[in-house]
């Protein structure tokens, strides 16, 4: 049996401790797989959406951000997901 590597679980590790330790900074930060990381006022405000809508687009299950403690963490993936929920919302 191979072992199972555990490099992307470190890399999110790291990536939150970053960003968790960089507070009063920019929001925004590189992962290490070089993706961006978002919290939920960074998105609201791209997006021009209140906390309360990505929170439902979370609980319908368009978005699934990571979590560090109640911080949650969107990456380009959620980020380009949103962009597209919206573009449908229009039509």
């Amino acid at each position: 049996m191979s072992k199972r590597s555990n490099a992307p679980e470190q890399a999110a590790d790291v990536a939150i401790a970053d960003l968790l330790t960089g507070a009063g900074g920019n929001a925004r930060r590189e992962n290490q797989t070089g993706g961006q990381l978002y919290r939920i006022g960074d998105l609201a405000e791209e997006f021009d959406l209140t906390l309360r809508a990505l929170r439902f687009y979370e609980d319908k299950g368009l978005l699934s951000p990571r979590r560090a403690g109640v911080t949650r963490l969107y990456d380009n993936k959620d980020h380009t997901r949103l962009r597209l929920v919206l573009f449908g919302r229009r039509i």
